[in-house]
């Protein structure tokens, strides 16, 4: 599916002449926005945003101004969208249309767009497919909108998905404007408008992976570009309504969607003969308890990052023996799974590093000096990160990884192989890190390492690949909120030279009735401001 939508005409919203700002006559007129967002007010809170995330989509894209009110009896007289059930002629019409579970997008005669859904699950719906396929403003930076305008469908979500979806109404709500930076060595200033801007996996998505690839849930989505695909590498998978059947380890998706503005569409997964998305390398789903430690028992493998190189698409992943809490697990190893033939088969390499070190949880990187650099915490959330690096050649070799044991006087990185750099008590970066991300931004011409922790998003910088890295700036993302954590960055998911960037984030929502919790990924969006 593309994020292309076909219509016989096009309009273009501000061709009429008593809009166009080349001919308005006074400066009144030219305050005036080119599109008012109306919302009914009958769920304020949801509504505004949902209308925040619609405006913020095309500002971006264009270069009209819109303005956002609460519906009333009278027309503003401008081009209007009109979300949700408002006491306008328009929307009354389109809700007399609609079935239980089901939503609509159309445009009416009066040239105003209607945004309706049964509930408030199909009306977030209908707006996610309103900025997804609604819209072209790949011209010009102006807004095109077709005169017949028609997007429906049926969105019927099961009692455990809709309360799950609470999670996605509560990341809407939150929008951090201005972060200022921590660092005296970054180039960055500040972060602005942090925000979410679409789900990316579960039935409540643009993607729909419950019913089209039996993905009720999955979090992480570490990233990697390989043979003209974005590769998705998300962690534990459970598929049916209940959120309680064909549990995988591990599941992977690619697109050739890189515009995350209006949200991502999967391509597909990887799968079997029946459409359903597979693991990789599946773990044994044994007991989950302590004694697995001492047994050598295995309970689930995890992706932690991918690599593409060669031809051949890498996932490092980490053996987990007892997941004790969302923060203290035990690892047995970290490995590396490898595919020739662009992940329809895989194979475990030899290359294993030990539960007690640094490396279960790897993220790798390549970088333009011919070598792989890779970020690295033990098992759980409750250690410092480590760097590793290796010739790219030869990467699959573990004893050709050496490790970062330190800095010389003059801030040199200095690297030692075997178990004696294996072992160093040396942190990349002093604090507890969580699931670790690494790329290069070209806005700041730095590299970023990522994680989340209890304290919200920290992002560290430095000039060079191999550090020293210092806190750049720490989002407050907290986790109560709505269980956040794993963030992940990939370059192609960036726009205006990087200085707007993604975030793909995990959500997670305990649930009574059900054996498991919630969690979905979800896509955000930070803006980078230099000095």
């Amino acid at each position: 599916m593309k994020k292309i939508f076909l219509w016989k005409f096009i309009l273009l919203v501000c061709c009429n002449s008593e809009l166009a700002k080349e001919q308005q006559p006074d400066n009144t007129e030219k305050n005036k926005p080119d599109f008012v967002v109306v919302i009914s007010q009958n769920n304020e809170e949801l509504e505004m945003a949902l209308a925040n995330t619609l405006v913020a989509y095309m500002q971006q894209k264009t270069n009209l101004e819109f303005m956002i009110r609460k519906a009333g009896d009278v027309s503003t007289g401008l081009p209007e969208i009109l979300i949700g059930k408002t006491n306008r002629n328009d929307s009354h019409t389109i809700y007399s249309e609609l079935k239980d579970d089901s939503y609509k997008v159309s445009r009416m005669q009066s040239g105003n767009i209607v945004v309706a859904g049964s509930d408030i699950y199909n009306l977030v719906h209908a707006v996610d497919q309103l900025i997804a396929y609604g819209f072209d403003t790949s011209k010009d930076s102006v807004l095109h909108i077709p005169d017949f305008l028609d997007l429906h469908g049926t969105l019927k979500l099961s009692n455990f998905e809709k309360q799950g979806a609470l999670i996605n109404h509560r990341m809407r709500g939150v929008t951090i404007e201005k972060v200022m930076g921590q660092s005296n060595i970054s180039n960055l200033r500040e972060i602005r408008n942090v925000r979410m801007i679409m789900q990316l996996t579960g039935e409540y998505s643009l993607n729909r992976t419950r019913s089209r690839y039996d993905v009720s849930v999955a979090d992480l989505g570490s990233m990697c570009l390989h043979n003209g695909k974005l590769y998705f590498f998300f962690g534990d998978t459970f598929g049916g309504e209940n959120i309680n059947l064909n549990l995988r380890s591990n599941v992977v998706a690619y697109t050739t969607d890189f515009d995350y503005t209006n949200g991502i569409i999967f391509d597909g997964y990887l799968t079997d003969a029946e459409g359903k998305a597979v693991p990789v390398t599946q773990g044994n789903f044994g007991p989950n308890e302590s004694a697995n430690v001492d047994k050598g028992y295995e309970y689930t493998k995890i992706p932690t990052g991918a690599l593409s190189l060669n031809g051949s698409l890498y996932m490092s992943y980490m053996s987990v023996a007892w997941w004790a809490d969302h923060d203290y697990w035990i690892c047995n190893y970290g490995g590396i799974m490898k595919s020739e033939d662009d992940g329809a088969t895989w194979i475990k390499l030899e290359a294993q590093w030990p539960g007690n070190s640094k490396f279960c949880q790897m993220y790798p990187s390549l970088n333009n000096n011919g070598y792989i650099y890779v970020v690295g915490i033990t098992g759980g959330r409750k250690s410092f990160m480590r760097m590793m690096r290796v010739p790219k050649e030869k990467y699959e070799i573990f004893d050709e990884y050496e490790y970062l044991i330190g800095y010389d006087i003059g801030g040199n990185a200095l690297w030692k192989r075997g178990s004696e750099g294996l072992y160093a008590e040396f942190p990349l970066i002093n604090s507890r890190a969580w699931e670790p991300c690494m790329m290069y931004n070209d806005y700041l011409e730095e590299w970023i390492v990522s994680y989340k922790d209890e304290n919200g998003i920290q992002l560290y910088s430095s000039k060079r690949v191999e550090g020293p890295y210092e806190l750049m700036a720490s989002i407050p993302y907290k986790h109560d909120i709505a269980g956040y954590y794993a963030v992940y960055m990939h370059p192609l998911l960036s726009c205006n030279n990087g200085s707007k960037l993604a975030l793909l984030m995990s959500s997670m929502y305990p649930l009574p009735g059900i054996p498991t919790n919630i969690w979905q990924t979800s896509l955000m969006e930070i803006t980078l401001v230099k000095k």
